[in-house]
């Protein structure tokens, strides 16, 4: 028998339930949420986050919660930086960035060793790109 697992989830002063499916996956994109907060452990279960085409102008911080977290959308947000706290997420694959205003990525992102892939498509990262190549060297990245 399959287990149904739900989260609970507050936005501002509402509150909603969302279903996470069998496979781990929540997703959340195209809601003009600002900002999340978790209101009981189910987001340990969740492994796949999309949270893209929303109104976030700062990298959830309940994200960092999720250690099981290995793919995350924060696509078409107004996000301009990733804290230094990334590393939390020791378990992320995919990093979905696409077309946020973010500048520079935190020196320490090279510490998630089981990120693959890094979608900057559309950022305006100021870093060099080589040298962030070389420093993720086994992370692909995609920029355009």
């Amino acid at each position: 028998m399959k287990k149904i697992i739900f989260i609970v989830i507050t936005f501002s002063v509402s509150c909603s339930i969302y279903r996470v499916d069998e496979k781990g996956s929540l997703n959340l994109s195209n809601r003009n949420l600002k900002s999340i907060k978790l209101n009981d452990k189910n987001y340990l279960k969740v492994r796949s986050l999309n949270l893209s085409y929303n109104k976030f102008t700062n990298f959830p911080n309940e994200i960092f919660q999720m250690k099981n977290l290995e793919n995350l959308s924060l696509s078409n947000n107004n996000i301009t930086s990733i804290p230094e706290e990334i590393i939390e997420l020791q378990k992320i694959k995919t990093l979905n960035l696409r077309r946020a205003p973010i500048r520079y990525l935190p020196k320490n992102i090279s510490k998630l060793k089981n990120l693959t892939k890094l979608l900057l498509i559309d950022c305006p990262i100021q870093q060099d790109k080589d040298s962030l190549q070389e420093v993720l060297k086994n992370v692909k990245i995609y920029w355009k």
